[in-house]
C-alpha cells in the first residue's frame, strides 16, 4: 500500500495532546513569523500589490481575509494571495536540514480554510499546522536535500504540507485525505529556473501555488472528487516522477505521529537567502568587535563553497543587484550591507536600499573565493569564512559554522518579537501597537483561543 495511507492515518488520528510541547512551541513562532513576513511584503515587495489587485478583481464569495490589504475573497484565492506575500521577502522560517519552509508551506492555506470553516479553535489550528509541517518536512527529508534536481523542492513538497493541514481542519477521513493528496499531485510543480538567474521576482511568490492547491484539493476531496491512490510511491507518483524513485521511506514514516520535524525548524534574523546568513553574521561580528568603519575597508574576501557559487556570480550583478530578489540572493551585497550599516534590515533590500552609495562602495570591494575549507560543515548550510583587510594594514577573519536562527543557535523570544514588530511596520495598512500586542499574545497562547479568525481580523 502506498505510504500516503500511513501518512493519512496519522493526520486523521493525531490529536493536539499527542504533539510534543517543543513542536507546539516552534509551531506558534512559525505562525507568528509567517504572519509578520506576510504583512511586511505588502509594501516591501511592491510586485505583490498588483497580484492582490488581480485577486480582488476576480471577486467571489467573501470567505477569507487577505493579510495587510484587507478584504475577503474565496478561501483558495486568499490562500494564493497570502502565500505570495509570505515568502516574497525571503524572511520566513526555514528547516535547514530539509531545505524547505514549514511556515509558508502551511500557514497561509490553514488560515484561509479556517476562516471559511469558522469557529476553528487554537488547538485545532495548531494540530493542523504541526501535521502539515511534519508531512512537508518528512517528504523533503526523505527525498534528500543534496540530490540534484530541477524541481523547486520547497514548492513541490509544500503542496502536500498545505493539503495535510487543510484536510485536518476539514476533518477528512483516511480515504478522503489520500484522495486530497492525489488531487494535489495533479497540480504539483515548481521549477528552480527563476532562482537560477537574475531579474525575476516570481521566485519569491512560489508559496502562492501550494497554498491554493492545499485549500482546493481538500475541498474537492470533501465534495467527493477522488485522486490518485498512489500519489507518493506509484509508478508516476511523487518520488518516481520527480526524484527518479530515490527516497528514504524510513525518513518518511519513521516515528510517525511521535516525532514532529517542525521542532527542528529555525528562524531568519535577516531578510535574505539562508546561505547568506553565516556571511552576514561573520561580517557583523568583525565590524563590531574591531570597530571597523566602512571607509577603512580595503577588501572583504568571502570564501564560499562550490554549491553556492550562484550567490556570488555573476560578480558585478551580485555586487550591484537590479532587483530586491537578486540582492537577497547575493552574498557580496548582503555582506556589504552588514559592513556598511552594522545591521541588516528589510529596508536594505528595498529599491532605495539597492542604490545606497555607501553599501555599493563596500560591495565593490567584496571578493568571493571558492574554498574547499567551507565545502563541508556541521549542518546543511555551508559554513562561512569572511576576511576583512583594512587600509591601515590589519587583517581580521571570522568563521561561522552554525548561523544564528538554527536550532543549535536559536533566536531569543525578544529577537523574534522584535522581528515581528519590524515586519508589521511595513504593513500597507498600519497595525497599531495595541493590535500587535494582542496578536502576539493570542499566538503565544493559541491553545486557549476559541476562534483563530480573530487573528486575521486584527491583521486584515
Amino acid at each position: 500500500m502506498d505510504a500516503v495511507y500511513e501518512l493519512a492515518d496519522c493526520i486523521v488520528n493525531t490529536r493536539y495532546e499527542d504533539i510534543p510541547p517543543d513542536a507546539i512551541s516552534v509551531a506558534k513562532w512559525s505562525i507568528l513569523d509567517t504572519l509578520g513576513t506576510t504583512c511586511a511584503a505588502s509594501t516591501a515587495a511592491p510586485q505583490c500589490g498588483g497580484l492582490v489587485e488581480l485577486i480582488k478583481e476576480s471577486g467571489g464569495r467573501e470567505e477569507s481575509s487577505i493579510v495587510a490589504f484587507g478584504g475577503k475573497v474565496p478561501a483558495w484565492s486568499a490562500a494564493f494571495a497570502n502565500g505570495a506575500l509570505s515568502h516574497s521577502l525571503d524572511y520566513d522560517d526555514v528547516h535547514d536540514e530539509a531545505g524547505v519552509h514549514a511556515g509558508v508551506g502551511t500557514v497561509p492555506a490553514a488560515f484561509a480554510l479556517a476562516e471559511r470553516v469558522g469557529g476553528i479553535n487554537g488547538k485545532e489550528f495548531l494540530t493542523a499546522v504541526c501535521l502539515g509541517a511534519d508531512m512537508l518536512l518528512r517528504l523533503a527529508l526523505a527525498s534528500g536535500r543534496s540530490r540534484v534536481t530541477h524541481w523547486l523542492r520547497p514548492q513541490l513538497h509544500s503542496n502536500f504540507g498545505s493539503v495535510a493541514a487543510c484536510g485536518k481542519l476539514l476533518g477528512l477521513g483516511q480515504e478522503q485525505t489520500a484522495d486530497a493528496w492525489g488531487i494535489a499531485l495533479a497540480q504539483a510543480a515548481g521549477s528552480i529556473e527563476p532562482g537560477a538567474g537574475v531579474g525575476t521576482n516570481i521566485r519569491g511568490m512560489w508559496p502562492a501555488f501550494p497554498a491554493k492547491v492545499g485549500v482546493l484539493s481538500a475541498l474537492m476531496a470533501q465534495r467527493g472528487v477522488s485522486g490518485s491512490k498512489n500519489s507518493l510511491e506509484g509508478r508516476a507518483g511523487l518520488f518516481n516522477a520527480y526524484f527518479d524513485g530515490e527516497y528514504d521511506r524510513g525518513l518518511l514514516t519513521g516515528e510517525l505521529g511521535k516525532r514532529f520535524e517542525i521542532a527542528d525548524s529555525g528562524f531568519k534574523p535577516w531578510p535574505c537567502c539562508r546561505a547568506n546568513h553565516p556571511y552576514i553574521e561573520a561580517t557583523l561580528d568583525l565590524v563590531r568587535d574591531h570597530g571597523i568603519q566602512p571607509g577603512s575597508i580595503d577588501e572583504i574576501t568571502v570564501f564560499f563553497a562550490e554549491r553556492i557559487r550562484m550567490l556570488c556570480e555573476p560578480l558585478e550583478a551580485r555586487r550591484s543587484p537590479a532587483t530586491s530578489l537578486d540582492a537577497k540572493f547575493s552574498i557580496p551585497f548582503s555582506v556589504a550591507v552588514a559592513a556598511a550599516k552594522k545591521e541588516v534590515l528589510i529596508k536594505d533590500f528595498t529599491p532605495d536600499g539597492l542604490t545606497d552609495p555607501a553599501v555599493l562602495a563596500v560591495a565593490a570591494r567584496v571578493v568571493p573565493v571558492c574554498d574547499a575549507r567551507v565545502s563541508v560543515g556541521q549542518h546543511s548550510i555551508p559554513p562561512a569564512i569572511v576576511e576583512i583587510k583594512t587600509k591601515q594594514g590589519q587583517t581580521h577573519s571570522r568563521r561561522i559554522d552554525v548561523c544564528l536562527g538554527h536550532p543549535a543557535k536559536p533566536m531569543t523570544r525578544d529577537q523574534l518579537v522584535q522581528k515581528f514588530r519590524e515586519c508589521l511596520s511595513y504593513s500597507v495598512k498600519p497595525v497599531s501597537d495595541r493590535d500587535a500586542d494582542e496578536v502576539i499574545d493570542m499566538v503565544e497562547n493559541l491553545e486557549h483561543v476559541n476562534d483563530v479568525g480573530g487573528i486575521m481580523r486584527l491583521l486584515a
